[in-house]
């Protein structure tokens, strides 16, 4: 898979590199995969030491979230390429003696995306897209509906909690799973921020997005599935 397995239609653009605010153009005739490429470059354009300085502002404001010190078990993306980093975020819930799942791909069924419980990142290796998990063999599966809180990657996010994803859909029939009152949290540098992010019916959007600068509540409810798959 060429450049990046969550990026499957991605390829290098220019117009957005290194733009770090809100302030975006209007979507009205950018399709979703031209859109992409765009974000994907923006989130590229960050220096790798930036990038990991920014992403622990995001951590730390994920730490602080009341929902987030509360939930007695934390679902996280482990990041891959230039996604937020989420590394350090899990070894601080673990040596905290806090429950941790991640995602696991399941390659070629119903249910592409499941969750697993881990005891440390030493347990991961890279699946068929190259993205750390727990060997399907030795997993320690949960129901998805056992989870009440998930930080989530994406490429943009928008003020009302909709979510760019990598065009797959794998989150959004995960989250059909998902409790009805389980948070979701949008991890995303300010550069991923959109003024409006197109979505279809079948499109989760997130309850919070944590960006290195803010917390951006979504309104109430926003995270419930507007369809089940």
């Amino acid at each position: 898979m060429s450049d990046s397995a969550r990026e499957p239609t991605l390829q290098l653009a220019h117009r957005l590199a290194g733009r770090q605010t809100m302030e975006q153009p209007t979507l009205a005739d950018v399709s979703k995969a031209a859109l992409r490429r765009r974000l994907a470059d923006a989130r590229r354009a960050l220096d790798p030491g930036d990038r990991a300085a920014r992403s622990a502002r995001i951590a730390e404001a994920c730490r602080r979230l009341p929902a987030f010190a509360d939930a007695a078990f934390v679902c996280a993306y482990v990041s891959f390429r230039e996604e937020v980093e989420t590394g350090a975020l899990i070894d601080t819930l673990l040596a905290a003696g806090r429950r941790v799942a991640v995602p696991v791909h399941m390659h070629g069924t119903p249910r592409p995306l499941i969750f697993a419980e881990i005891g440390s990142r030493a347990e991961l290796v890279p699946n068929h897209f190259g993205i750390p998990q727990p060997p399907e063999a030795a997993a320690r599966f949960i129901p998805t509906e056992s989870i009440p809180l998930f930080l989530v990657p994406g490429l943009g996010f928008d003020a009302s909690g909709g979510r760019l994803g990598y065009g797959l859909g794998f989150y959004d029939r995960a989250f059909a799973s998902a409790a009805p009152g389980a948070l979701k949290v949008g991890l995303a540098f300010e550069a991923q921020l959109l003024e409006r992010v197109p979505t279809g019916p079948h499109d989760v959007p997130m309850d919070i997005v944590v960006t290195e600068d803010r917390v951006i509540p979504a309104a109430p409810g926003a995270g419930a599935p507007t369809r089940r798959w």
